[in-house]
């Protein structure tokens, strides 16, 4: 015979996440985070993680590392260059959320420190890069006709080439060796007006009575990025015109 029942329940709970301590150098990173890559994982105690990010050099670098977890206490946040020979950026530390952007010369290596006590310290790590804009070059410029006669036009035709697929350019031709943006700081004899994408480019000027003599010029080719080639100079003769022929300064 038995006995009337007696109910009761019981719970489970999920185990905690527990990352065993490991032990890394600089020079012996964990593992490797691509460009528009993501980690995640955690620390333990006084663990260090280190990630080397090939092909960074030189590109424009934004990391974020995000914690979570009580037990994260310190949340410090390295950037290495790629022999560890130097710190690139050191976090002020205890920040749940840390971003660091910079344009390295060397891969970089990163290192995360939870410091996290006794505790887990859940962590995300986001690696993004960007291509960083290369300046166009100017490989000749030509003037035309030369001399010219005061009242005539004469046309500058350069040509460049930008490493910067798709990117539309404008010429400038400066009277001085300095350019801000797509304005010559000292004036211009011309500048094309309508954006350019393949190469040469051509403005003209027309002269008048007061040009008379020899003038120099500067050619600039900037993208629309508003970042400039290095100039390519050049000079050219504007003559007196024959008497009876009209021309106005």
């Amino acid at each position: 015979a038995c006995s009337s029942s007696k109910s009761g329940s019981f719970t489970v709970e999920e185990a905690a996440v527990v990352c065993p301590q490991s032990s890394a150098t600089c020079s012996s990173p964990d593992g490797s985070i691509a460009c528009g890559g993501t980690k995640s994982g955690c620390l333990y105690k006084t663990d260090w993680k280190y990630y080397s990010v090939p092909s960074s050099a030189g590109k424009e670098v934004t990391v974020t590392l995000t914690m979570s977890g009580t037990g994260c206490n310190s949340n410090d946040l390295y950037i290495y260059d790629s022999s560890c020979a130097s710190n690139i950026y050191i976090s002020g530390g205890n920040l749940w959320t840390e971003t660091w952007t910079g344009t390295p010369s060397t891969d970089i290596i990163i290192g995360i420190d939870g410091d996290s006590s006794n505790e887990n310290c859940l962590w995300d790590l986001s690696v993004t890069c960007a291509a960083v804009n290369q300046p166009p070059s100017i490989s000749s410029v030509t003037d035309s006709p030369d001399p010219v006669t005061a009242g005539n036009s004469i046309a500058f035709t350069a040509n460049w080439s930008d490493p910067d697929s798709g990117d539309q350019t404008k010429l400038h031709i400066c009277k001085t060796n300095s350019i801000s943006g797509q304005t010559c700081s000292g004036g211009s004899w011309c500048d094309t007006t309508s954006w350019d994408t393949t190469s040469p480019s051509s403005c003209s000027y027309t002269t008048g009575s007061g040009d008379v003599g020899s003038h120099s010029y500067y050619a600039f080719i900037c993208d629309d990025d508003n970042v400039c080639s290095s100039s390519k100079s050049g000079s050219f003769t504007v003559e007196e015109a024959a008497v009876g022929e009209g021309v106005w300064a």
